[in-house]
């Protein structure tokens, strides 16, 4: 239950509740009180929901996709011809990883919603073994992301390093620190 501070008002039955809104205090009887109070405490439970987080870090995800996607589209030249074959190799897998990610990211979305609805459904009342599920279903869109990492990795030291071909990983961090 969440506690209103209130004070007696010199007419008895009556209770003063403090209000941020209002200066002093508003006249408010027992009944209407404790009416006040379910009203509060059903809207807190209301807004008790575990799987926001989870839908909130895939939203914000898919939409961190969606920019790279169209930032690496963007920066394709206008011919083929202009592209290097190492920094077409990087592009494509910067490309063809980051769509994965974002496919993944929907569909753990639609899952994770289908839980949600779930939730919902049985009163609010999470069970422990989905909500560990969806810790884990969140991480399946962030690998195919971090390969895509990987491949910009790889084509950053390829362009310091002039290299006619995308370098291996290992050599790639070697040629970055060295």
């Amino acid at each position: 239950m969440i506690a209103v501070p209130a004070c007696r008002s010199p007419q008895a039955g009556v209770l003063l509740v403090a209000s941020n809104a209002l200066v002093g205090c508003m006249p408010m009887t027992l009944d209407e009180y404790i009416e006040a109070s379910k009203s509060l405490e059903e809207a807190r439970q209301r807004r008790v929901d575990s799987y926001r987080p989870f839908l909130q870090f895939l939203i914000g995800h898919l939409t961190f996709t969606g920019i790279i996607l169209v930032g690496a589209l963007a920066s394709l030249p206008k011919t083929g011809a202009e592209l290097t074959p190492p920094m077409a190799a990087a592009l494509g897998g910067v490309v063809a990883w980051m769509a994965i990610s974002a496919l993944a990211a929907s569909l753990v979305a639609l899952v994770v919603q289908g839980l949600r609805l779930l939730f919902l459904k049985r009163g609010r009342q999470a069970a422990d073994e989905w909500i560990k599920t969806t810790y884990a279903l969140c991480v399946l869109p962030i690998v195919p992301g971090f390969i895509a990492v990987l491949y910009c990795v790889r084509a950053g030291a390829a362009l310091l390093g002039k290299t006619p071909v995308l370098p291996q990983l290992f050599d790639a961090f070697k040629n970055l620190f060295v």
